[in-house]
């Protein structure tokens, strides 16, 4: 993610707040700019349609992706 006040592309997720959207909070490394991003859902059923992992697959994998970036923070 680019910062807004230095154009760097060094940044890091400081907070996560979930709800129907995932705002997250980022830092700047270089300037120490904090600024919101937004993530949302993006639903197009032709995706959907030509999946080629289950819902219980995908959402198998990004637990164990979730587990694996906690394990990072915490080291």
């Amino acid at each position: 993610m680019w910062c807004p006040s230095c154009q760097s592309d060094k940044t890091a997720v400081i907070c996560t707040d979930k709800s129907h959207v995932v705002e997250r909070y980022r830092k700047c490394k270089v300037c120490h700019f904090t600024f919101p991003t937004i993530e949302s859902v993006k639903f197009d059923p032709e995706l959907q349609e030509h999946a080629q992992y289950s819902d219980e697959e995908v959402a198998r994998i990004l637990k164990k992706r979730h587990s694996h970036q906690k394990d990072l923070f915490h080291e």
